[in-house]
């Protein structure tokens, strides 16, 4: 079964600042944040190093926060299935 995680701000931001944003990609198979954290990340004041590599992950995907909330409750729903 594929690991997937609703990310926020905060891991991205602090382990891109230790040089470990790697670490979300060998602990789960897939990267989801919301378009709010993705614009709070690449925020035109913001200077970390989160702003300028975020973007450029192909691992790391962006979705609205409603789309997240429709697909946790579908993926709640039929937990028992997994």
């Amino acid at each position: 079964m594929a690991m997937i995680v609703v990310c926020d701000t905060s891991p991205i931001f602090y382990l891109s600042t230790i040089g470990h944003l790697d670490l979300l990609r060998q602990l789960y198979d897939e990267i989801v944040i919301p378009t709010t954290v993705f614009n709070e990340i690449t925020n035109a004041g913001n200077t970390d190093i989160s702003a300028k590599v975020v973007p450029t992950l192909s691992w790391i995907k962006t979705q609205s926060a409603i789309d997240l909330i429709v697909w946790v409750s579908i993926a709640g729903k039929n937990q028992s299935d997994l």
